[in-house]
């Protein structure tokens, strides 16, 4: 899932228990820090769920609900159901869901589910050098810029060096030898005919 975007989230229940009378009649879904429930996004494909919905900051609950066991092959009614639900999430990273079932034999069990959010948000770019409209040149021009980003470390940065048309273009391959936030690429300006160039910051 992607970071900062509301997600919706099916969490499929099945009742495997083979003895009579052992029925599923509560789940309690448990959000990892950085998950924020989305009011009023619960559901079920048992209706009647919808009506025992409880929720804290961090604790989904379904209750009073009956997925049967399996007993001899056969279920005596509803054995499985569908719960969700949206949500987001304000850091990337690796998150557990934990799922925990209730029956009517005072047993529990837990399952987690991993879920990966993605990184979403930009790396921050700022150019030392040049400024911008500034009139540069010489054959070792120092292209610098400050890159960070805040949740993933800068892996490579690169500086696209193109004319106002187009025409022309050249791709500069930054270094970041202090282990920094500072990347450096050198640009030969001789090599460019006069005129206007933008120089764009490429990272990831």
């Amino acid at each position: 899932v992607n970071q900062t975007i509301s997600n919706v989230y099916n969490i499929t229940i099945i009742n495997n228990d083979t003895t009579v009378g052992v029925n599923f009649t509560n789940i309690n879904i448990t959000l990892p820090a950085n998950f924020s429930f989305v009011s009023l996004s619960n559901g079920s494909n048992i209706t009647y769920a919808l009506a025992n919905f409880t929720n804290t900051s961090s604790i989904l609950s379904w209750n009073n609900f009956t997925l049967t066991a399996l007993v001899n092959g056969t279920a005596a009614g509803v054995r499985s159901a569908v719960f969700y639900f949206n949500a987001t999430v304000s850091t990337p990273g690796t998150y557990n869901i934990t799922i925990t079932t209730f029956d009517t034999g005072s047993q529990t069990n837990t399952t987690n589910i991993t879920v990966t959010v993605n990184d979403t948000v930009a790396p921050n770019v700022t150019f030392v050098s040049p400024v911008s409209s500034a009139n540069i040149s010489g054959s070792a021009y120092v292209v610098n810029a400050t890159i960070n980003d805040s949740y993933s470390p800068i892996s490579t940065a690169r500086f696209n060096v193109t004319n106002t048309t187009v025409t022309w273009f050249s791709l500069l391959n930054a270094t970041n030898a202090t282990i920094g936030t500072s990347w450096n690429a050198t640009l030969n300006t001789t090599a460019l005919a006069d005129g206007s160039y933008n120089i764009t910051a490429l990272t990831n």
